[in-house]
């Protein structure tokens, strides 16, 4: 994914846990429909993420491009620190870990269960 790395889509649909952290030249990644864990964090190309309908972990900190996330209806635990230009956070029905400190445009968190711990310091919805 980076640096001459391919990951062809009929590899993709078989992927159950991916890291690709520290990914300078990684800006997107195909459709991962089996995927419960990804980490992406610090991958300064990074814009968006393809949908995640079975990701339960997601750890896309230190992206300063990325703007959105997908729909993610089985994330229980998300990372998204020092993402400047994210500006809201999708449903997380099942949340019980998010995590989004020094996210300066974050206004907006979609409805997350009573029992999810947030931290959000330097955030503007902290």
């Amino acid at each position: 994914m980076c640096q001459g790395c391919t990951l062809s889509e009929e590899d993709a649909k078989a992927i159950t846990n991916l890291n690709c952290s520290w990914c300078p030249n990684l800006e997107s990644l195909p459709y991962l429909p089996l995927c419960i864990a990804l980490g992406r964090s610090n991958c300064t190309k990074l814009e968006s993420f393809p949908d995640l309908p079975v990701c339960i972990y997601l750890d896309c900190s230190n992206c300063p491009d990325l703007e959105t996330l997908p729909s993610l209806p089985s994330c229980t635990e998300l990372i998204c620190d020092n993402c400047p230009k994210l500006e809201s956070l999708p449903d997380l029905p099942v949340c019980i870990w998010l995590d989004c400190y020094d996210c300066p445009n974050l206004t907006h968190i979609g409805n997350t269960p009573d029992n999810c711990e947030t931290k959000c310091k330097n955030s503007p919805i902290a």
